[in-house]
C-alpha cells in the first residue's frame, strides 16, 4: 500500500507546533533584518541629493540578508525536525557559504515559472509546485546544486503534484490570511478606524506593521514547507525500497 502524505490538518498542526515552541531561537535572526527594513522605509518617505544611490545599497544589502536569514531558517528548523544541535553561530557560518548556491537555484526556478506563466497560466502553477523544494535541497542536501536541485525537487513530487499543491497552498495562504488581519487590525486600531492609506503616517504605519507581522510569520511559513519536504522524501523511499 502506497504511504500517504501527512494531512494538511497535521502539517498546519505541527508547523504551529514546531514554530511556538522555538520562536525565541526563531526571532533572533528576524532582528538582523530589522533595522534594514527600518532604514529602507525611511529612506522611501525622505528627499535629499545621492537617495536613489543609497536606495540601492540598502536594497542590495535586504537582498543578502534575506537570502542569509533565508538558509538559516531552513536549516534551524530541518535541525530542530531531527533533533540536530542548532547552535545560531554555527549555523550563521553555514548559511553564509550556501548563499550563492541558494541564489542561482532562486535564479533558475523563478526564470522557469515566469516562462511557464508568459506562455499559459497553467504550466506556471505546474512548475512552481515541481520546483517547490529546490531551495531546501541546494541548502540541505550538499551534493544537488543548480538544475539537479530542480531535478531531485520534481521527483519528489512526480505522481503526487495534487496533494503537493494543496499542502503548499493552504498552510501558505492561512499565514497571508493571518498576517493581513492583524496588520489591518492593528492599523485600524491605531488610525481609530479611520483608514486612509493616501495618507503618508497611515501608509508607513500599515506598511511597517505588515512588514514586522511577516518577518515574524516567516518561520512558520519555512516551517511548513520543511515539514512537507521532508515527509516527500520519506515516502518517496518508502514507495521505492
Amino acid at each position: 500500500m502506497e504511504p500517504k502524505l501527512i494531512s494538511i490538518s497535521d502539517l498546519i498542526k505541527k508547523g504551529w507546533e514546531l514554530y511556538t515552541g522555538n520562536i525565541k531561537k526563531m526571532f533572533l535572526p528576524i532582528l538582523y533584518l530589522l533595522p534594514i527594513y527600518v532604514i529602507l522605509y525611511i529612506l522611501g518617505y525622505l528627499n535629499f541629493s545621492g537617495q536613489l544611490i543609497v536606495i540601492l545599497l540598502v536594497t542590495t544589502l535586504s537582498i543578502f540578508a534575506n537570502l542569509w536569514v533565508g538558509i538559516l531558517f531552513i536549516e534551524m528548523i530541518d535541525g530542530i525536525l531531527k533533533n540536530k544541535p542548532t547552535d545560531l553561530g554555527a549555523l550563521a557560518q553555514s548559511s553564509l557559504r550556501k548563499i550563492a548556491s541558494y541564489f542561482w537555484v532562486g535564479i533558475l526556478v523563478g526564470l522557469i515559472t515566469m516562462a511557464g506563466f508568459i506562455l499559459l497560466i497553467i504550466p506556471g502553477i505546474i512548475f512552481v509546485v515541481w520546483y517547490s523544494f529546490a531551495e531546501y535541497i541546494v541548502v540541505l542536501e550538499d551534493d544537488k546544486k543548480g538544475t539537479k536541485a530542480l531535478t531531485e525537487s520534481k521527483e519528489l513530487v512526480r505522481g503526487r503534484w495534487g496533494a503537493s499543491f494543496w499542502r503548499l497552498l493552504i498552510p501558505g495562504l492561512i499565514v497571508y490570511v493571518i498576517g493581513g488581519a492583524i496588520s489591518l487590525v492593528i492599523t485600524l486600531a491605531a488610525s481609530s478606524g479611520n483608514i486612509d492609506f493616501a495618507t503618508i503616517d497611515q501608509n508607513i504605519i500599515f506598511n511597517s506593521i505588515l512588514t514586522l507581522i511577516f518577518l515574524a510569520l516567516m518561520p512558520l511559513f519555512t516551517a511548513y514547507g520543511i515539514i512537507l519536504y521532508n515527509n516527500l522524501k520519506e515516502t518517496k523511499r518508502t514507495i521505492i525500497q
